[in-house]
C-alpha cells in the first residue's frame, strides 16, 4: 500500500507520495481508495488549513483512515502536541494505539 507524506516544505521519504498543503492532502485521500500510513506536519503554509484541518476532515470520512498508521512528524513540539490531540479526538476507537508523535524529521 501506499504512504502519504503530507508537509510544506520537507521532502517525503523515498517512496511516498508528497502533498503540499491541507486540501491537496484532502484530494488525495478523496482519489486514493485507503494510504497505508499518513504521517503529517502541523504547519501547511496557510493558517486556515493545516495537519489538524486533514485530522477533522479524516474524522468526517473514516473509511479514509489509512489501513496502519497516523504519524505526527512536525518540528514544532507544540504542533505536535495538536496534531496527537486531534487525531485521538477524530480517530475511530480501534485507532487509538496507532497514533504516534515521532518528533521533527
Amino acid at each position: 500500500m501506499t504512504k502519504l507524506w503530507v508537509d510544506d516544505k520537507r521532502e517525503p521519504p523515498e517512496g511516498w507520495i508528497w502533498a503540499q498543503s491541507a486540501l491537496e492532502t484532502i484530494d488525495r485521500l478523496n482519489a486514493s481508495p485507503r494510504f497505508s500510513v499518513i504521517s503529517l506536519d502541523y504547519d501547511l503554509g496557510d493558517w486556515d488549513n493545516n495537519g489538524v484541518t486533514v485530522l477533522e476532515w479524516l474524522g468526517e470520512h473514516p473509511d479514509k483512515w489509512p489501513t496502519e498508521a497516523v504519524r505526527c512528524h512536525s518540528g514544532s513540539s507544540s504542533g505536535r502536541g495538536l496534531l496527537v490531540e486531534a487525531a485521538k479526538k477524530h480517530a475511530p476507537a480501534e485507532w487509538l494505539g496507532r497514533i504516534t508523535n515521532t518528533g521533527g524529521f
